[in-house]
């Protein structure tokens, strides 16, 4: 009797699943333009998309191998041809890289989140001390220009308003022009600046001032409270609001 072909003992199902694990290791890398283009056109809706499509590439990947595993096993049997091995072979290294992608796209996606988050925080507060030495520059070429002490309101500092469309509007004690109107409004920087003036003295004038410096909540993740007065120095309190007592700034 004749011995029957070993073409008789392949399994026709392998190249289907070696045609698989190609496919569906090539999942990722064929659609993740087209997944990202379209992300961008529903920008409020981005992370949902880029989230959902990785999940389903993570899924893809983990049957490329499954499958591309399937057909070694059997061509190590005899039961696929090398045609087959072949490409299950290339849909697993293409789901392997799948995997370290997104493994790594998710890593990196962590790290580089924390890193931005942490650069707008140390952001927003330098600018906050900033906006504090402004303030106190502001404060003395007030008492300096108008010889009655420190200004009664944030408000003075700030830019003076237009009342005759043919002149243009000059600074007074009401409206110095030393800062922009936003921060003469007390926003800076993602921080709400309150400025208040001391008791003034017998003649009217205003000897001192104090001004917190406290992030807006919702709007920054900076943790620092700063505080200022009229002696310059500016002081800091992490997750609390600061005071005269609190620590300088370095």
């Amino acid at each position: 009797m004749a011995e029957p072909s070993r073409e008789s003992d392949r399994q026709p199902g392998m190249v289907g699943k070696a045609m698989a694990s190609l496919s569906l290791g090539l999942f990722l890398f064929v659609f993740w333009i087209p997944v990202w283009k379209f992300a961008g056109d529903y920008t409020h809706h981005i992370k949902f998309f880029i989230q959902s499509f990785l999940i389903i590439a993570s899924g893809t990947a983990i049957f490329a191998i499954i499958y591309g595993r399937q057909v070694k096993a059997a061509c190590a049997q005899g039961h696929a041809n090398s045609a087959a091995r072949i490409t299950a072979a290339i849909g697993r290294v293409f789901g392997y890289l799948s995997l370290a992608t997104i493994f790594v796209f998710l890593v990196g996606g962590f790290f580089a989140r924390r890193f931005v988050e942490n650069a707008r925080r140390d952001g927003s507060q330098y600018g906050a001390v900033k906006a504090l030495k402004d303030i106190n520059v502001a404060a003395k070429t007030y008492a300096s220009a108008y010889g009655h002490g420190f200004p009664a309101t944030l408000a003075s500092l700030g830019p003076p308003k237009p009342t005759d469309p043919s002149r243009p509007p000059q600074p007074n004690e009401k409206a110095a022009g030393l800062i922009e109107d936003d921060f003469s409004q007390g926003l800076r920087s993602s921080y709400h600046f309150i400025y208040a003036p001391g008791v003034a003295s017998g003649d009217g004038s205003i000897p001192a001032y104090t001004v917190h410096a406290d992030p807006l909540p919702g709007i920054t993740t900076a943790r620092n409270h700063y505080f200022s007065d009229q002696s310059g120095v500016i002081r800091v309190e992490e997750g609390k609001s600061a005071n005269e007592h609190s620590k300088p700034v370095n």
